[in-house]
Protein backbone atom coordinates (compact mmCIF):
# COMPACT_ATOMS: atom_id res chain seq x y z
CA UNK A 1 0.00 0.00 0.00
CA UNK A 2 2.82 1.99 0.62
CA UNK A 3 3.27 2.76 -3.71
CA UNK A 4 -0.67 3.20 -3.89
CA UNK A 5 -1.34 6.72 -4.81
CA UNK A 6 -3.87 8.71 -2.79
CA UNK A 7 -7.31 9.38 -4.43
CA UNK A 8 -7.34 13.22 -2.86
CA UNK A 9 -4.82 15.34 -0.68
CA UNK A 10 -4.93 15.42 2.75
CA UNK A 11 -7.58 17.41 3.94
CA UNK A 12 -9.63 17.57 0.74
CA UNK A 13 -12.49 15.87 -0.13
CA UNK A 14 -13.26 12.65 1.59
CA UNK A 15 -13.41 9.51 -0.52
CA UNK A 16 -14.06 6.07 1.04
CA UNK A 17 -10.80 3.21 0.53
CA UNK A 18 -11.70 0.02 1.34
CA UNK A 19 -7.65 -0.50 1.95
CA UNK A 20 -7.28 1.21 5.32
CA UNK A 21 -10.26 -0.71 6.60
CA UNK A 22 -8.31 -3.78 5.02
CA UNK A 23 -5.22 -2.55 6.97
CA UNK A 24 -6.79 -2.33 9.96
CA UNK A 25 -7.91 -5.18 10.40
CA UNK A 26 -4.82 -6.71 9.61
CA UNK A 27 -3.55 -4.89 12.47
CA UNK A 28 -6.22 -5.64 14.92
CA UNK A 29 -5.79 -9.52 14.22
CA UNK A 30 -1.94 -8.92 14.42
CA UNK A 31 -2.13 -6.86 18.11
CA UNK A 32 -5.02 -9.07 19.68
CA UNK A 33 -4.08 -12.84 18.38
CA UNK A 34 -7.09 -12.96 16.81
CA UNK A 35 -9.72 -13.06 13.62
CA UNK A 36 -11.14 -9.06 12.60
CA UNK A 37 -14.24 -10.99 12.94
CA UNK A 38 -14.20 -12.42 16.75
CA UNK A 39 -12.53 -9.18 17.82
CA UNK A 40 -15.66 -7.58 16.53
CA UNK A 41 -18.05 -9.93 18.07
CA UNK A 42 -16.28 -9.75 21.14
CA UNK A 43 -15.05 -6.72 22.03
CA UNK A 44 -18.25 -4.43 20.39
CA UNK A 45 -21.20 -6.60 19.46
CA UNK A 46 -21.91 -8.76 22.56
CA UNK A 47 -20.96 -6.02 25.39
CA UNK A 48 -23.36 -3.45 23.41
CA UNK A 49 -25.92 -6.68 23.24
CA UNK A 50 -26.25 -6.28 19.13
CA UNK A 51 -27.82 -9.76 18.11
CA UNK A 52 -28.48 -9.45 14.36
CA UNK A 53 -25.14 -7.78 13.55
CA UNK A 54 -22.96 -9.83 11.65
CA UNK A 55 -19.55 -9.16 9.65
CA UNK A 56 -19.57 -12.86 7.35
CA UNK A 57 -21.94 -13.37 4.36
CA UNK A 58 -22.75 -17.16 5.35
CA UNK A 59 -23.73 -15.40 9.13
CA UNK A 60 -26.13 -12.92 7.25
CA UNK A 61 -28.37 -16.06 6.37
CA UNK A 62 -29.04 -16.36 9.55
CA UNK A 63 -31.36 -13.43 9.46
CA UNK A 64 -34.21 -11.75 7.40
CA UNK A 65 -32.14 -10.05 4.95
CA UNK A 66 -33.02 -7.00 2.11
CA UNK A 67 -31.74 -7.20 -1.17
CA UNK A 68 -31.86 -4.87 -3.71
CA UNK A 69 -31.81 -5.97 -7.28
CA UNK A 70 -29.93 -4.58 -9.89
Amino acid sequence: MDEAAQNHPPGAPFSYCNSGFVLAGRVIEKVTGMSWDGVLRDRLCTPLGLEHTVTLPEEALRFRTAMVRP
